[in-house]
């Protein structure tokens, strides 16, 4: 998982906490939502201003959004959770689990 895409699983999870559609959530982050709809997905990168908007009415500091974003992507990378999500192991790795096992 890149960075990009941890950020916009962050993005995503904070407006699924609030129970909202991504219209709303757009709307009241006063972003457009097809906008929400690509940064959610993975497939653009925000602009600062974005970050501002959405951490804004988060009710959460720009700080803290994109180190939740960090968090996710350096979780991504152990070898639990790529087991876990069926991801393609090294050999080396497949070789160290097998041993441990």
């Amino acid at each position: 998982m890149t960075f990009q895409q941890a950020l916009g699983l962050t993005i995503q999870e904070l407006r699924v906490r609030r129970q909202e559609r991504v219209s709303v959530f757009a709307k009241n982050c006063n972003i457009n939502a097809q906008t929400l709809r690509k940064l959610e997905k993975g497939l653009s990168a925000p602009r600062l201003s974005t970050i501002y908007k959405i951490a804004s009415y988060s009710g959460i500091s720009p700080k803290d959004l994109m180190c939740m974003a960090e968090s996710k992507e350096q979780d991504s990378k152990s070898l639990l959770y790529r087991i876990l999500h069926g991801e393609q192991l090294t050999p080396e790795e497949a070789e160290y689990v097998a041993k441990e096992l």
